[in-house]
């Protein structure tokens, strides 16, 4: 008896979860980015989180001190984010993010040292790399290119 209460429970919770609309938003502009912050670590259901990739534009900069307070050079894998994806607390400061140009077809990890006021004219999602970074993913000479990244977990070390 307690099995088949169990199970009505079940099927009404997924059912009121799949007729709940979307409201018409697209679901990359929804997704809490903080959420990727534990992408790999275990649910309290045992359900493994998945990152979401995120769509943006790049652009790169010629680095130094960043708005994380580390001094940093232009071979180093250097990312800025958006004042929205910062944040206030500055929480992603040392998170490392894994960056792909569909174009090229070339991938690469970057780490959030500095903020980008500019880049959010283009999306929240846009990122500004190190010169070094930026070349391995894309030509230096184009200045901007289209990626799509997500945040590896906290703690991750290429």
């Amino acid at each position: 008896m307690v099995r088949i209460a169990l199970v009505a429970a079940v099927a009404a919770f997924v059912l009121s979860v799949a007729a709940a609309p979307l409201n018409g938003t697209a679901v990359e502009e929804d997704f809490d980015l903080e959420f990727a912050d534990y992408a790999t670590e275990s649910t309290g259901a045992g359900i493994e989180a998945r990152a979401t990739n995120v769509k943006g534009k790049a652009t790169w900069f010629n680095v130094g001190l960043g708005s994380c307070g580390v001094q940093n050079s232009d071979k180093d894998p250097v990312v800025a984010i958006t004042p929205a994806l910062m944040g206030a607390k500055k929480t992603h400061c040392g998170q490392w993010l894994k960056i792909y140009n569909p174009k090229t077809k070339k991938s690469a990890y970057g780490r959030v040292r500095d903020t980008c006021p500019g880049c959010a004219s283009h999306s929240k999602y846009s990122i500004d790399l190190s010169p070094s970074l930026f070349s391995k993913i894309g030509n230096k000479n184009s200045g901007i290119i289209d990626v799509t990244w997500h945040w590896m977990p906290k703690g991750f070390n290429p």
